[in-house]
């Protein structure tokens, strides 16, 4: 069966001149989707003296709920706690070498500058980062931790000479802990009495004459359906990764359901202003083909971040509103390698058995390096030691983290299509790499790892000379679905950096109409480094939220 791709968003109603049009409810700010950029919206709004109303397709939490809970701060009351110096200044700088040109200098240094006040907001509506601090290499940090290193830190140390410190602040709890990220902050929403409809996808925003956004029509689904509307939700989550077939099937089934029970449709005026906050497009594969062909054809392989929900409506309802979007070709691609960090020994080659990225990159930064390769083939490289030492690694994690961190890549080692050869020679030839290119390449990096130096950046620390046969090739390749690289989007609507309105072609506001998350042009559009996501949404939504809520519409 072919994917499903079609977003739920409808052409705008366009209102004439002294044309009346008959509400059915109102409220001063509207926020559409009740994930983490939502819920900050809407607290904001309200703390601004708003009366706010949000609007969500489903249940809420959206892909904050299904992320890992991490959070990218610096100089925060929680690095202080755990004796961690830093400060938003070398921050920024570290910043600057990992986001690209998404926003400008200027902008960065407001979130920077921020983050601290973003955290402790955070920290007063009970979101628990009361773990340790953890300073090996991890993809992912134990679960007793609430900060660790989650980008390319050491890296940019050594390359510079900059500070590093751990500035990923995670929500403490067991597994991926989006969904405690989320709770803190529906529990915020519901001790504010900020009332939510939930079951209630946005169709059509509402313009008037003069291209204002004044309010927003709702289908909702009819309650007799909610359960197995909710049901089809909850059957597609990236916590289930190799049903990708059934997923499928479910986006169709909950996309007819919605047509086929749609309640009388609801008519919502928004006197200030509203707020798109509905997440990306990584499960609209029409959107996805246009942006990322090769990611398209083979979204079966990999894992997509998000809910049901990031299928880009909310990008579409900003356009039908005249809203511009921008870098929608941008994508986060996630191929970790460690933990086990034994792992990190090894190296990654390529199709044609060569060196492309130091091997403890950001896990972001070696998805995409992987994918960018002939055929988006890659090979990790190990000797018997440090193969049977991560092998052991896996075997003897705690058994709270083995199921999420270590069984994928036992799983990947023993059913991915790993290789083995009793010289590195007959290793290539096992998986079709020209044996001489493979050994100059191991030839190379040993001297290396023997000099302390790598000309690719990899830290001294994982050095180690690959040498002591049987051989293996553990398979990293973006086609092959065991390596479990995880997928989303980055990019949406175009907002003015100052106030997150959003912008049309001609760079003007679009009066009414805000943007937050993974909706909109954010921090992380270009570049990406783990608890960016949720640094975005808290910051975006919050700024969106904030001036939506100005009294100030003539």
């Amino acid at each position: 069966m072919s994917a499903p791709a079609i977003s739920v968003a409808e052409p705008a109603i366009r209102l004439a001149a002294g044309e009346q049009i008959e509400w059915d409810r109102e409220a001063d700010v509207v926020v559409i989707g009740f994930g983490g950029a939502g819920a900050c919206a809407a607290l904001e709004a309200q703390a601004q003296g708003a009366e706010v109303l949000i609007l969500d397709r489903f249940d809420g939490g959206g892909a904050t709920a299904y992320s890992g809970g991490i959070i990218y701060a610096g100089g925060t009351s929680v690095q202080a706690r755990e004796g961690v110096r830093d400060d938003a200044d070398t921050m920024q700088r570290y910043l600057e070498s990992e986001l690209g040109d998404a926003i400008s200098p200027e902008a960065l240094r407001r979130f920077c500058q921020g983050s601290r006040g973003d955290i402790d907001w955070l920290a007063g509506l009970g979101m628990p980062f009361t773990g340790q601090v953890f300073t090996d290499k991890a993809h992912y940090p134990p679960y007793s931790s609430s900060l660790y290193y989650s980008g390319n830190e050491k890296q940019y140390k050594q390359a510079t000479g900059t500070p590093a410190a751990p500035r990923g602040h995670r929500a403490i709890g067991t597994g991926f802990t989006g969904y405690v990220f989320f709770d803190v902050l529906r529990k915020a929403v519901e001790r504010a009495a900020i009332p939510v409809l939930t079951h209630s996808p946005a169709k059509r925003l509402i313009l008037d004459a003069d291209g204002a956004v004044v309010g927003v029509e709702i289908a909702p689904v009819a309650p007799s359906a909610a359960d197995e509307h909710r049901r089809l939700y909850q059957s597609v989550t990236p916590h289930k990764p190799l049903r990708p077939a059934e997923q499928d099937r479910a986006i169709s089934a909950c996309r007819a359901l919605e047509q086929s029970n749609e309640a009388p449709r609801i008519r919502i005026r928004a006197r200030r202003g509203v707020v798109i906050a509905a997440g990306g497009y990584v499960f609209n594969l029409e959107k996805l083909r246009e942006a990322q062909p090769f990611l398209a054809a083979h979204h079966h392989a990999v894992v997509r971040l998000g809910s049901i929900g990031d299928d880009g409506s909310g990008i579409e309802l900003g356009q039908s509103a005249a809203g511009a979007v921008g870098m929608l070709d941008n994508v986060f691609l996630n191929r970790s390698i460690a933990p086990p960090d034994a792992l990190i020994k090894g190296i990654a080659v390529n199709a044609h058995g060569e060196r492309f990225l130091n091997e403890d990159a950001y896990t972001g930064n070696l998805g995409l390096a992987i994918a960018r390769q002939p055929e988006g083939r890659a090979w990790l490289i190990m000797d018997r030691k440090h193969m049977r030492h991560a092998i052991w690694q896996c075997l003897s994690a705690r058994r709270a983290e083995f199921k999420t961190i270590y069984a994928p890549t036992l799983l990947n080692i023993a059913g991915g299509g790993t290789r083995v050869g009793a010289s590195i020679k007959g290793l290539a030839r096992r998986i079709h790499v020209a044996p001489e290119a493979l050994a100059a390449s191991v030839a190379a990096y040993n001297d290396a790892a023997r000099a302390g130096h790598d000309p690719l950046g990899k830290l001294a620390e994982h050095l180690q000379p690959i040498q002591g046969g049987p051989y293996f090739a553990v398979n990293l390749s973006v086609t092959n679905r065991l390596s479990f690289s995880k997928m989303f989007t980055l990019s949406g609507l175009r907002v003015d950096e100052e106030s997150g309105a959003v912008l049309g072609d001609d760079g003007r506001p679009v009066t009414g109409l805000f943007a937050a998350g993974r909706s909109a042009v954010g921090l992380c559009s270009v570049g990406y480094i783990s608890g960016m996501s949720l640094a975005d949404g808290v910051f975006s939504g919050r700024r969106a939220g904030r001036h939506a809520a100005m009294p100030d519409r003539t």
